[in-house]
């Protein structure tokens, strides 16, 4: 049996890590940042990876 809070919460925790990820790069690459730092997406985006790797852990069955 599968754990549906780990199921259910996979994907809006991927997604949204994925959005902000991507704003943060676009802010630090425009060089307008308002205060983030190269860092702070650095941190975001491990963040992003480790909720894509819950997703893909939680739905290996699809993926095989």
């Amino acid at each position: 049996m599968m754990n549906t809070t780990k199921k259910t919460s996979e994907n809006p925790l991927s997604a949204g890590t994925l959005i902000v990820s991507i704003l943060t790069g676009l802010l630090v690459f425009l060089n307008n940042a308002f205060g983030l730092s190269p860092a702070t997406h650095l941190w975001l985006s491990c963040l992003f990876v480790a909720a894509v790797a819950i997703h893909v852990a939680v739905n290996w069955k699809q993926f095989t």
